[in-house]
């Protein structure tokens, strides 16, 4: 019995890891996010504008962040008023 169980946990694990980084791959590049957890261990909340800054130099304008969900975060002017203003009806 402690087999099935331990094999059912590990056989939804996987599961989840791989449905995860299948996820990770429809979204925009940003760094590395680790399941469960995304970006949270190695962004500064105190100084998140800085590491949002450090990304958009190393990543471009558009870029993703998993706190632990995943955020677009778009800082170039002219995408954001693309994004919202002439495709915002799509956007939900």
């Amino acid at each position: 019995m402690f087999l099935i169980v331990v094999s059912f946990f590990l056989s939804a694990l996987g599961i989840y890891i791989w449905l995860f980084y299948e996820n990770v791959k429809r979204l925009p590049k940003g760094p590395a996010p680790i399941p469960f957890f995304g970006n949270l261990l190695s962004v500064n909340f105190r100084k998140l504008h800085e590491d949002l800054s450090d990304y958009s130099k190393e990543y471009g304008s558009v870029f993703t962040v998993w706190l632990p969900l995943p955020y677009v975060v778009i800082t170039d002017y002219d995408l954001i008023k693309e994004a919202f203003a002439k495709k915002g009806r799509h956007i939900n």
